[in-house]
């Protein structure tokens, strides 16, 4: 039986992209499709939605869930940081709502054999593409304990990340890291039983650490923001869901910044221009799950939405 993503925080997007001036939607990370089907079935003057994913596996997915819509939904393989191209490929240069969900699917973290998880044995891949080289097990078996340790604190923010690296680094040369449950183990034993009361695993942090260097998954993601807005009509929408406080850092400033277009001097000290930005913020400050769907779906429990509209070019 296929594993059937659960959108997080669907009815609050919902109600942001439901606006009659909404007709073309870019869903650019479709992944399961389930904002996707959402956005067709329940807003009925959305026209077309473009949907994008790096991974060819939820491309077919999402084809196959959206197929009940026939030329309402058109589906492709690409990044998010190239979906201004893609859409100019197709002659599509404005859209009316941009939606970006950052996190994994549910068949990402559900299937052993993509190695996002540790609650099953599997190879340690995490690799959205699967056609990219780098995997998680070439990191963890290759990488010196100095870039470990540097993965471990920018992207995993884990405080114990030199013990962690440390073991990591010893336990390969006995015999090479090779299944996320082995890897899981090694952490835990490594990290410090005084951590805290937490229902959190200690390894939680290091696969997310890991996940976003196998798929860069920070490297483009302003840019990205950046791009999308650009090719919003004017009262166009982008609304970006989060998972960390990393990427959420990167959401809030990035749309923060299109708030602002000084066209003052440079020798002014500062702003003068008062001059309308791009975007409108539509949430000052991010919207979370409620308790009932954090529930219902626990990948909800750190979901973080933010929404802007599109100013006059």
């Amino acid at each position: 039986m296929e594993i059937k993503h659960v959108p997080v925080l669907l009815d609050e997007t919902l109600f942001f992209l439901d606006h009659p001036t909404i007709t073309t939607v870019l869903d650019a990370t479709v992944g399961g499709g389930g904002h996707a089907e959402a956005i067709l079935a329940k807003i009925g003057h959305v026209r077309i939605l473009y949907g994008f994913d790096r991974d060819e596996q939820a491309v077919m997915r999402a084809r196959r869930r959206l197929k009940k819509f026939g030329n309402r939904a058109l589906i492709g393989k690409s990044h998010f940081a190239d979906i201004g191209e893609e859409l100019e490929k197709m002659k599509i240069y404005k859209v009316d709502a941009v939606l970006m969900d950052l996190g994994g699917s549910s068949f990402h973290f559900d299937d052993p054999d993509r190695g996002f998880s540790f609650k099953a044995r599997g190879p340690l891949d995490m690799r959205m593409d699967t056609s990219q080289e780098l995997t998680a097990s070439r990191i963890v078996n290759g990488y010196s304990e100095a870039a470990l340790v540097k993965i471990f604190s920018e992207f995993g923010e884990e405080r114990y990340s030199k013990r962690i690296a440390k073991a990591i680094v010893r336990e390969r040369g006995e015999r090479a890291l090779e299944d996320t449950m082995r890897l899981a183990e090694i952490v835990e034993r490594a990290t410090p039983k005084t951590r805290g009361r937490t229902s959190t695993h200690p390894a939680t942090r290091i696969f997310q650490a890991l996940r976003i260097a196998v798929n860069g998954e920070l490297d483009s993601l302003a840019a990205s923001i950046e791009n999308g807005v650009d090719h919003l009509n004017e009262g166009g929408r982008i609304a970006v869901i989060s998972f960390h406080s990393l990427e959420d850092r990167i959401v809030k400033q990035t749309l923060k910044g299109m708030t602002r277009r000084c066209v003052c001097p440079k020798e002014l000290p500062i702003c003068a221009c008062g001059t309308p930005g791009k975007v409108k913020l539509l949430t000052k400050k991010p919207i979370e799950a409620s308790e009932g769907e954090i529930k219902r779906n626990r990948r909800a429990r750190s979901a973080k939405l933010r929404v802007a509209q599109r100013l006059a070019a």
